[in-house]
């Protein structure tokens, strides 16, 4: 959600320089390895000497990405989390003014208005703002936290559903935030975990494999995500810009919503079958040991 160009050769949160390259980038089919500091932990891909970090709205570029989300069983899906999300919000937080980072077309700001919020949504995508506002009706600005005219100060509630990973300058993008919330003022965000049983299989598979195993990192690392965060690198981040933890909660990626997104990723028909056949068992596992593959934080303004 920042455009101003970014130096990776040191991490990002804690400035160390001592990093390792953690996947090869020939391993997933991707421009740029993924480096992880030995340091604080935090795993992110390489910066590119052609990549200039503006703007990236190509999750939404695909119109096969749009038709998974179209799906009745994902929509139903969705409204169930989101209605869930809201109750733990409300506890937290009274009604008031909310505001959806990386809005998509509109999912849950038109569950929470339904709630009795007043909603507003930021989307860098025309083509995801467009269709939130032609179906829904929402108040959405198309562009980023920081050029959007909302005034400072002047939101209760702010959530990033399965968007910070997207940010190339989370840091740019964390001042903003801050900046439109109230004292006060509660951040939401659902994130994947660093820590998961599907990722933790994925890359021990992949080391003593030496690297032969590579085709389950497809469905955890790749572009157009930048940043994987776990427990204690997303509180680290949140802590620099004046942002207390009060909860972190875990969960797994919605079953039917999963089926659809490694149908986009995996065009080899024994990759997909293979990953389709395990992913309900490692749903279940990574469940009952509590390593799902999402986190969800919630966060008070200082």
């Amino acid at each position: 959600m920042g455009s101003k160009s970014m130096d990776y050769t040191n991490c990002v949160l804690c400035d160390s320089v001592n990093l390792e390259t953690y996947i090869y980038a020939k391993d997933m089919n991707a421009g740029r390895n993924i480096l992880k500091c030995r340091q604080c932990g935090l795993v992110f891909f390489e910066d590119g000497k052609c990549n200039t970090l503006t703007l990236d709205d190509s999750y939404w570029d695909s119109s096969e990405h749009l038709r998974v989300y179209e799906k009745d069983i994902v929509q139903e899906d969705f409204k169930i989390e989101f209605r869930n999300r809201l109750k733990a919000i409300n506890q937290l937080k009274p009604k008031g003014k909310i505001l959806d980072i990386g809005c998509g077309i509109g999912n849950f700001l038109n569950v929470a208005r339904k709630d009795g919020w007043e909603v507003y949504g930021i989307e860098i995508s025309k083509l995801a703002a467009d269709y939130a506002r032609d179906k829904f009706g929402l108040n959405v600005c198309e562009g980023t936290v920081e050029n959007c005219n909302l005034k400072d100060s002047s939101v209760d509630v702010i959530t990033m559903w399965d968007v910070i990973e997207h940010i190339q300058n989370p840091l740019d993008a964390l001042v903003a935030v801050r900046a439109k919330l109230k004292n006060g003022g509660l951040l939401v965000i659902k994130t994947p975990d660093e820590k998961s049983l599907f990722k933790f299989i994925s890359i021990i598979l992949y080391k003593l494999s030496k690297r032969k195993i590579s085709f389950l990192l497809k469905y955890v690392y790749y572009m157009p995500h930048y940043f994987y965060y776990n427990k204690k690198t997303i509180q680290k981040m949140l802590g620099k810009f004046g942002f207390e933890i009060l909860k972190i909660e875990t969960e797994e990626t919605d079953y039917n919503f999963a089926k659809e997104k490694i149908k986009l990723h995996y065009k080899k028909f024994f990759s997909k079958r293979l990953i389709l056949l395990i992913l309900p068992f490692a749903i279940v596992v990574s469940r009952f040991f509590k390593l799902q593959n999402k986190m969800v934080v919630y966060a008070v303004k200082l």
